[in-house]
């Protein structure tokens, strides 16, 4: 899953992108994953909100920015 920045048509941030990452969750663990994985440069305190963990940051080579990793356990 790639955080894209979601934004709604005044060019705010939009909270569906936190609906989006719960649809994907359900259908993850009705699909018996362990977990879910995702990067974000710009929402991790909202995923972090939704219940995702931050577990490190990393390099994005092909933008050149530093994101966050995060995962969310399904178990």
């Amino acid at each position: 899953m790639l955080d894209r920045g979601a934004r709604d048509e005044r060019g705010r941030r939009s909270e569906r992108c936190g609906t989006r990452s719960s649809a994907c969750a359900e259908v993850a663990a009705a699909a018996s994953a362990a977990g879910l994985w995702l990067y974000t440069w710009t929402a991790d305190p909202l995923y972090a909100r939704l219940g995702w963990e931050r577990v490190g940051l990393e390099c994005d080579t092909t933008k050149n920015i530093e994101v966050v990793l995060m995962k969310r356990d399904l178990r």
